[in-house]
């Protein structure tokens, strides 16, 4: 570690925090980590900052807490020393020991974040707070990618792709990531005439845009909020109150907050006049004396003079502009004092202010123009998150759901065996009764139709009848046979009491085959390709498992020389199918269990358990 350069540039680092009125407490640990460094600095094995502080990591026990301390002194010391910046002066942090994928991707990937960065700059449509956090996603991406060994963008295929989005680092796993590493690519397609930019595009996960329900205050939190801002006794400073009320009675957002100068307010025209951090537009907002008395106390009663321009200063030595953080932590205080969402994951910061005050205007039926503009929102769709969550306007939207709750009887086909009419009679029973349901549908249909073809003549439930019926049905689940003795139970314990239901037999539980089975048409590698493509978008369901695996059945069976797929395969999968009758070609007992909710139709005879593997087409 190079010591005379530390040794000749820490004493002009001291000078300057003393000149610019830092504590002597602040001073006092810059001095504690110089000494550790010009002590164990000398060692040959430490010959960077960043090995300086693993060794003190390392040997010294030192707490989570003061590690972190630490971290951040040597940061601001290395860069006072290598680069003579004062970071006191600038309000940023030295970004130590901070991971950056940039920085450890190949020449490839990080060709293409230049580009884009380079690309968007020249076009000045984007501010840097939007091209940087693109940026950082897509590097991220691309240091996924890098880590199972591909370092160019020829190298990358659907599998690693995926691969990276399923991960462990969930990061990766949304709309928006997937959108910000889309625009970078896009943005770069016409460096790229190969088209690996357009090839990438294509592999990303097509993931659902999701809007969440934002955890707006209430009307009894914003009464709790301007209580606790009013309040002349609390703990709150007057700092506080001013950026409090700042954001409540205005809108205004904490970096617009932070930012905001002497000049931009005008007490003659009476109103605040500042450009936006986030949007670049310029917003004027009226001052009302709520939010203009808040800001005189503070500055008459508290601010410190100093040679600062912005409103609010850190409330200690060297006092400068106070940063976006700042302000949340005094809107954190407030929250405190109002007593209200401390529990943990509620959200309390300053755009619950911001929605409030847009939510009250929108209430008020102010025009939408008006509100958009005292926002400086850029488009008036923005104001859609604050028309979702005005409860009192949805309310009008509702229908009216009084013509359904009177409802009519469902139709219930006639049934054909002997005992049609004491059927008849036991649904009507439980219709009356309100007892009715799919369940009892289901099983009286089926023993309908086992009586039909097994004992066509009987006019009356036997005990040998009903354990014959009652046995378990060849590839029926455990559930469904369970619920189709339960139901039928019912049945024959009103009417037929003499009878003894048989005790349910032991059924195993139904393993899908179809899970395990692998694609053996011509699209077998297109096929998998969509399923983890769906499966990492999370959009993959059982019935996309069944559609798919019908169409590969379909495919390896009438086209089994095929090698691609064809548009004649996707035409004959697609085209209607007539009404067929189906045979089992094992000994499977005919029962109507799948038809729950419908009656038989003539001359279509519906079997349980059966699917397509075991079953013949008749003509």
């Amino acid at each position: 570690m190079e010591l005379s350069k530390f040794k000749e540039r820490y004493p002009i680092f001291l000078k300057l925090m003393k000149e610019k009125g830092y504590n002597s407490g602040y001073i006092s640990k810059y001095e504690g980590v110089a000494r550790l460094i010009l002590q164990e600095g000398g060692d040959n094995s430490i010959r960077t900052y960043e090995q300086f502080y693993a060794y003190l990591v390392e040997h010294h026990g030192y707490t989570k807490r003061t590690c972190s301390e630490y971290k951040s002194l040597t940061g601001r010391l290395k860069f006072f020393v290598e680069d003579g910046v004062f970071l006191g002066d600038t309000g940023k942090t030295s970004g130590f020991l901070r991971n950056n994928a940039y920085d450890f991707l190949s020449p490839d990937f990080k060709s293409l974040i230049d580009n884009y960065i380079c690309i968007e700059q020249k076009r000045g449509e984007h501010k840097d707070s939007t091209i940087k956090p693109y940026a950082s996603c897509t590097s991220s991406f691309f240091h996924c990618i890098q880590q199972t060994g591909v370092i160019t963008l020829s190298g990358v295929n659907t599998q690693i792709v995926l691969q990276a989005f399923n991960g462990n680092q969930k990061r990766h796993g949304s709309y928006s990531v997937v959108k910000a590493i889309s625009t970078v690519l896009k943005t770069c397609i016409h460096l790229y005439p190969d088209g690996e930019c357009n090839r990438i595009i294509g592999m990303l996960p097509g993931y659902p845009r999701r809007t969440r329900i934002f955890d707006n205050l209430q009307p009894e939190e914003s009464r709790q909020i301007a209580i606790a801002l009013d309040d002349d006794k609390n703990k709150l400073t007057y700092r506080s109150k001013a950026i409090g009320k700042l954001a409540f009675y205005t809108g205004m957002r904490r970096s617009d907050i932070a930012g905001l100068r002497f000049e931009n307010i005008s007490l003659e025209k009476g109103e605040i006049r500042f450009e936006q951090q986030k949007t670049g537009l310029e917003v004027c907002i009226p001052l009302r004396p709520v939010t203009g008395n808040a800001i005189y106390d503070y500055i008459v009663k508290e601010r410190h003079e100093c040679a600062s321009d912005n409103i609010f200063i850190t409330a200690v030595t060297p006092f400068i502009k106070l940063s976006p953080a700042g302000v949340s932590n005094d809107c954190l205080s407030i929250f405190r004092e109002a007593g209200m969402r401390q529990e943990q994951g509620r959200r309390k910061g300053l755009h619950l202010f911001r929605h409030a005050f847009a939510s009250g205007l929108i209430a008020r039926d102010i025009s939408f123009n008006v509100v958009s503009e005292l926002l400086g929102h850029a488009s008036l769709t923005s104001l859609n998150p604050y028309l979702d969550a005005d409860i009192e306007h949805l309310r009008a939207c509702a229908l009216s759901i009084s013509p359904f709750s009177q409802t009519q009887s469902a139709y219930i086909g006639p049934f054909c065996c002997s005992m049609q009419e004491i059927m008849r009679k036991y649904v009507d029973c439980c219709i009356d009764q309100g007892i009715w349901c799919s369940d009892y549908h289901s099983a009286l249909r089926s023993f309908d139709d086992y009586c039909v073809i097994t004992y066509p003549d009987t006019s009356s439930v036997s005990q040998e009848m009903l354990n014959l019926w009652c046995k378990p049905v060849t590839g029926e689940s455990r559930r469904a046979y369970l619920k189709r003795i339960n139901a039928l139970s019912d049945f024959v314990s009103c009417l037929f009491p003499a009878i003894v239901m048989p005790e349910p037999e032991n059924v195993d539980k139904r393993r899908t085959s179809s899970l395990g089975k692998e694609y053996t048409s011509a699209g077998a590698v297109l096929f998998n390709q969509f399923v983890s493509h769906r499966t990492a978008s999370g959009r993959w369901s059982a019935s996309y498992d069944w559609a798919l695996r019908s169409f590969d059945t379909h495919c390896a069976t009438l086209y089994p020389q095929a090698d691609i797929l064809t548009q004649e395969m996707v035409d004959t999968w697609c085209a209607i199918r007539p009404l067929k009758t189906f045979i089992p070609a094992v000994n499977v007992r005919p029962l109507s269990m799948l038809s729950s909710n419908t009656p038989a139709k003539e001359g279509f005879l519906t079997l349980t358990g059966i699917t397509s593997r075991n079953m013949v087409r008749v003509e």
